[in-house]
């Protein structure tokens, strides 16, 4: 099989990109429809989930190994057949406010990767693959192609022998960077070295290390000028994220991503009043 070269899935999206971590996990439900529904609806420019695979096969989206924190069901994932996922409620947990439970009941159920991407035909994604040894990568592959989707998924994860196996298999996805890769590029670049060309699309870091920002406008810029994105999570306090608009970062990763949306609109209008304030942002 033939693939494509590829491609920056955010490529046509306006930096900075504000990405619906989980969907909209402050108001809804984390990983579930009416999560990435709310995401989308307040102004997220693309969504991030989580995939892990049922004991049938079935790729779902779920940040945990277990089910216990986020529905009314017990034990893992990948001890469940889709059909034992889909009775549980997805719903039964969230809480807004630690006194009512407003989803409980109402049917929030878990989702599988095609619906994700057939219900969202042009939205675009991070996909993190959770498991350090996913049962089949390819079928992963198979997914993504099955729904056109390969232009508009970044696929992540924290595990270099995942990555380095999903370039492989379909070199057309474009990839995030492993903790390694991520880790080697911040130190390069902190050290004003040179940063061969990378295996992948996007740089995803933690904003803070121990209490400190990992990333100072300075580093921002050397990665720029190398033409290395990165993306920072996942960051929840207004003010916070400003200051890494300020800082020049490509895009936050939140969970309240109407909060990121109303904060990206105040830096703008306040960038617009300093002369040629965006035009420094962006050389």
């Amino acid at each position: 099989m033939r693939h494509r070269a590829t491609q920056d899935p955010f490529a046509a999206l306006t930096r900075p990109l504000v990405i619906g971590h989980r969907g909209d996990p402050v108001h809804a439900p984390e990983n579930t429809l009416v999560s990435f529904e709310s995401a989308l609806s307040r102004g997220a420019d693309a969504l991030e989930a989580d995939v892990r695979w049922a004991r049938d096969g079935t790729l779902v989206v779920l940040h945990d190994e277990v089910v216990d924190r986020v529905s009314d069901g017990h034990g893992r994932v990948q001890d469940m057949t889709w059909r034992e996922l889909s009775r549980l409620d997805f719903g039964h947990r969230f809480t807004p406010d630690g006194r009512t439970f407003p989803y409980r009941g109402r049917g929030i159920r878990i989702l599988t990767l095609r619906e994700l991407l057939t219900r969202f035909p042009e939205a675009r994604f991070t996909l993190e693959i959770k498991p350090k040894h996913p049962p089949s990568l390819a079928q992963f592959v198979r997914e993504v192609v099955a729904c056109g989707a390969e232009h508009r998924v970044l696929a992540a994860s924290f595990h270099q022998t995942v990555l380095e196996r999903l370039r492989i298999m379909h070199p057309g996805i474009a990839t995030g960077a492993s903790s390694c890769e991520a880790l080697s590029a911040m130190i390069r670049l902190q050290a004003g070295l040179d940063v061969k060309r990378p295996s992948f699309r996007w740089l995803q870091v933690p904003h803070r290390m121990k209490g400190v920002p990992t990333l100072t406008g300075r580093w921002l810029r050397r990665a720029r000028r190398a033409g290395i994105p990165v993306q920072v999570w996942t960051v929840n306090d207004a003010r916070e994220m400003e200051r890494w608009f300020e800082r020049g970062i490509d895009g936050i990763i939140t969970d309240d991503p109407g909060q990121g949306v109303a904060a990206r609109r105040r830096w703008l209008a306040a960038l617009s009043r300093t002369e040629n304030g965006r035009k420094q942002w962006i050389s």
